[in-house]
């Protein structure tokens, strides 16, 4: 949550040192690989945010419902930039 919150403060660095945390101690947690590709994303790092939501929807491969959400968020930011 405090990286989630570190995000929604613009504060994109803070939010992956605490995210990284976050997954340190839960690596199957599918939100906080989410919001770690946000975070990334914010930086401007789109390979590294794709990198992360690929790694969260393997996290996820057995919660089908949840998986659909992640290939999304994958094609999205895997897209050519459009600037």
């Amino acid at each position: 949550q405090r990286g989630a919150a570190r995000l929604s403060q613009n504060q994109p660095d803070q939010a992956i040192a605490e995210l990284k945390r976050a997954i340190a101690l839960d690596p199957r947690s599918a939100l906080a690989h989410l919001w770690l590709g946000q975070a990334y994303l914010a930086t401007g790092d789109r390979e590294r945010s794709a990198a992360v939501a690929h790694l969260g929807i393997e996290r996820i491969a057995d919660r089908p419902e949840e998986a659909s959400y992640h290939l999304i968020a994958l094609q999205s930011l895997s897209a050519p930039d459009p600037a």
